[in-house]
């Protein structure tokens, strides 16, 4: 009898470390772990700036090639400097303003696009960091949203529909899609 004294506390002790043991309120503690490698980002880690795009240069030699494209379907059209200067004029105010230039919608029926088309216009943000887009209903800002050549020679939009942080610069390309 004496045997199963000294034997039973060493098998319970065992038993109990095989089963895993753990905290004295029964639920276990686990180590937190970070993540590691590629994926893994630090408190505190500020997003990169992307680099700088470089400024387009002004298109004011009159005898340079296109200056930006129209497109609808089919139709295409690509004006050199003194092209665009020669296109019919639409004059808009905006706060009080005013500002002559091509509208949208002239530049929709040189290239046929129907009314009721969108027009997506590619170009530079103000700040010309960034190459940006827009695209609204020809119907909605056709008439009042007009492409001027501002005071540094570049391209720009201009609109009394659309809103001011949303004008480009220095104009890619205008799509009647």
């Amino acid at each position: 009898m004496r045997q199963w004294l000294f034997i039973l506390p060493i098998a319970v002790g065992v038993i109990a470390m095989a089963c895993g043991g753990g905290a004295s309120d029964g639920k276990t503690s686990a180590t937190p772990t970070s993540p590691s490698g590629a994926a893994a980002v630090g408190a505190g880690t500020p997003t990169p700036e992307p680099p700088a795009i470089a400024k387009p240069t002004p298109p004011l030699d009159p005898g340079a090639g296109p200056i930006f494209e129209v497109s609808a379907l089919q139709e295409k059209f690509a004006p050199t400097f003194a092209e665009f200067k020669e296109l019919p004029k639409t004059e808009i105010t905006v706060n009080g303003k005013k500002y002559s230039g091509v509208s949208l919608a002239s530049l929709g029926a040189k290239v046929k696009s129907v009314p009721s088309a969108n027009v997506t216009v590619q170009g530079y943000r103000p700040d010309f960091k960034r190459i940006s887009f827009f695209r609204y209903p020809i119907a909605d800002v056709g008439s009042e949203t007009v492409l001027i050549v501002d005071s540094e020679g570049f391209v720009s939009v201009v609109s009394a529909k659309i809103p001011e942080a949303e004008w480009l610069r220095s104009v890619i390309t205008v799509a009647f899609p």
